[in-house]
Formats: structure tokens, sequence, C-alpha cells
């Protein structure tokens, strides 16, 4: 990675994406650009010292890193200002009290990581950044074509932090996919093998009778310690455990675990 995008606002909303991006900027030496969407109410100079002296001391000196203020309405501004700067990651905060990211719940989170069109970290006000090595990923198993995709990118996000992948699967997951989601694990643990980057696998019995796999998934990355849960951004709605409903839970999960989502192609 060379570039992470952070969006951030001056509220203690804006702190936990920081702190994850500070933390992937010092695995991989990565530029942080942190992004303002102004409200038009100051002028642009001002916000982005503003901005600048905000990211310096959340970030301290040794973190290249600068500012980039946008225009205009959250949902629409922030996909065209992201597609300028062309970021390798985009790192957000979720579930806002004030400021800008206070609309970045359920379905508004979800718009926003399937328009932008790059891989984003999605974090909690009450995500907990561990300090500690190596990065340890729980890639989620799925039976569609978008697996491609996300095996792809959680492989670069990985090789470029030197992060564990874990693929993730759930026994009776859709029925009659278990084939395909076995042949997707197989291609997997080749793939990365050939990047380079460790790889195992876990299959866990069902324990919860609710509708989706997203709360079992978030509660099995939270017991052992997870960094990242990799999914995609597409959602099935034949199917509750890839629809709308589990991903919203997925992103906005309570327990503060931060979401890698990746890009259906």
């Amino acid at each position: 990675m060379k570039k992470i995008a952070v969006l951030v606002d001056f509220t203690r909303s804006g702190k936990p994406a920081m702190m994850m991006a500070k933390r992937l900027s010092e695995i991989s030496g990565a530029e942080i650009i942190a992004v303002n969407i102004s409200d038009g109410q100051h002028n642009d100079e001002v916000l982005k010292h503003q901005l600048d002296e905000y990211t310096s001391a959340m970030l301290g000196q040794k973190i290249t890193s600068h500012a980039v203020i946008g225009h205009g309405r959250l949902l629409s501004s922030i996909p065209q200002l992201l597609s300028e700067i062309n970021p390798d990651l985009v790192v957000i905060c979720t579930h806002g009290i004030r400021g800008v990211i206070q609309t970045l719940f359920g379905a508004t989170i979800l718009k926003l990581v399937q328009e932008i069109h790059y891989p984003s970290v999605v974090v909690q006000e009450n995500t907990v950044v561990r300090n500690v090595l190596p990065v340890n990923i729980l890639l989620t198993a799925s039976p569609y074509e978008s697996f491609y995709a996300k095996m792809k990118y959680c492989g670069t996000i990985a090789k470029s932090i030197d992060a564990n992948v874990v693929h993730y699967e759930m026994e009776k997951y859709l029925g009659d996919t278990e084939e395909v989601i076995a042949k997707h694990s197989k291609e997997a643990e080749a793939y990365y093998s050939e990047i380079q980057v460790k790889f195992s696998t876990v299959n866990e019995e069902r324990k919860l009778m609710s509708l989706g796999f997203a709360q079992q998934t978030i509660n099995y990355a939270y017991n052992h310690g997870y960094d990242l849960v990799c999914v995609s951004a597409d959602t099935h709605q034949e199917q509750m455990a890839m629809g709308k409903a589990d991903k919203e839970k997925m992103l906005c999960n309570d327990e503060g675990v931060a979401i890698l989502v990746c890009p259906d192609k």
C-alpha cells in the first residue's frame, strides 16, 4: 500500500479511524490522506490547516500525511473525491455521535462502501486497534463469483502488512453450496501460497438460530482476537446470509470488530 485515505471530522468519532489508519501505515509505510467534507461554513485554507494540525497530533511526526478538503453532500462527494486521490485503502468510522459521520449507520454505510470502488476498513467508536503483530484477517466463505475479487484484495492488503489470513466457513452454510465453497477455499490456499501470505482454514458449527451469519462470524472474530473480518461489498437478496440486512449488521456490529470491505470486482 502507498496511500491510505481516512475519513475524519473533528469529533471523537474520527479517532478510531485515524488510529486504524496509523497502525496500518506503521506496518506498510503508506502515506495517510485525511479527508474532510466541508459544511461550507469555514474557509478551505483555515479548515485544511485545522485538519493538518488534527492529523499531526493523532499520527505524530514519523508518518507522512496531508489533508484534502471536499465539498457537498457526504455520499455524493466522497466517491468522486476518492477517485481523485486513488487510495489503496479507505478507513471509515461509523456509529458517530456528532459531525458528518453521524449519518453513517446501517444502509448508509453499506451504500457508501459499495459506491467508492476501493477496499475499505469500517471501524466503530469502540474498535480497539491492537498494537501487536501479526495482523490476523478472517476471510469469510462465499459461494459467489465475487469471492475471487475479495480473495485478491485481501491478499494484496495482507501481503503489504504481513498479515495471516484464515478462511472462515460455517457448516451447512447455504444448503447445497458447500462444494463451491470448498473449491474456493482450495483456490484461495493456492493463491495465497503463490503470493507468500500465510493462510489457513477453520470450519465452525452453526451455533445461532438467528437469520443470517453476521453475528456468529462477528462473535468468532471477537472471541479469537481477529483484527479484521474480510467481506465483499455485494449483497444477495435471495440469501439472507449475504443479504443487505446481514451485511449492515456486520458493518455496524456492537463488538467493535473492524470490517475489511472489498469491491465486487
